[in-house]
């Protein structure tokens, strides 16, 4: 028993610390890529960006995306995620969130829109979030349903993951290194709960073992 509760102590530690969330996708914050339009708008097509998650099991739980509109429309988008397939986004996942134009519209310049969620991830699995507007379908020539969001950019790519991951257009995907260009977001993931419970109670064995010996 004490073998067992000395190892529990062992592992405790890092089983909590490793509870904190870890960025696994982050281009926020760097320069927009402004030449020859500063981001692309979802309006005509759906946009999606990937990221991959973290080395154990775990749950995403922020979703950031640095958006900007200066002409809103009554409309807004749709942030899903996505399941990947073959380097694609494949079916929908989860819900995310969603944003209106004038939400966006009414910070002067880039808005980064958070979402605090709750998704659980395989380990080292590729996702996608992906930015839609439901009343638009194909976009042109009829735009009327669409959203003027756009979502702004990153050019070169730099920060975790940045490099090595895809977004995907109306034209098709591309991988972020071959077109230097990155959507801009952030993604933490943080593991499991039942992790962290174990470290809790290893930590909580060992209390009351020492307790009793104490007795």
């Amino acid at each position: 028993m004490r073998k067992i509760l000395w190892c529990m102590l062992a592992w405790s530690p890092f089983l909590v610390t490793s509870a904190r969330a870890t960025v696994v996708f982050d281009t926020i914050g760097n320069t927009a890529f402004t030449t020859p339009a500063p981001d692309f708008p979802p309006s005509w097509y759906q946009i999606a960006a990937s990221f991959t998650s973290d080395s154990i099991d775990g749950v995403v739980n922020y979703i950031g995306v640095q958006l900007q509109d200066s002409a809103p429309t009554a409309n807004g988008l749709q942030v899903t995620l996505f399941t990947d397939n073959a380097a694609a986004p494949g079916v929908p996942y989860a819900p995310v969130g969603s944003v209106t134009d004038s939400q966006v519209a009414a910070v002067s310049g880039p808005d980064i829109v958070g979402f605090n969620v709750d998704i659980p991830v395989a380990q080292n699995t590729r996702y996608w979030v992906l930015l839609s507007t439901p009343s638009c379908y194909s976009g042109e020539p009829d735009t009327s349903g669409c959203s003027s969001i756009q979502w702004d950019t990153q050019r070169p790519p730099s920060g975790p993951e940045a490099t090595t991951e895809y977004l995907a257009l109306g034209l098709g995907v591309h991988s972020n290194a071959s077109i230097n260009l990155a959507m801009q977001m952030e993604v933490d993931e943080a593991p499991e709960p039942a992790s962290f419970a174990l470290g809790a109670l290893g930590l909580g064995l060992l209390a009351a073992w020492g307790r009793r010996r104490a007795s």
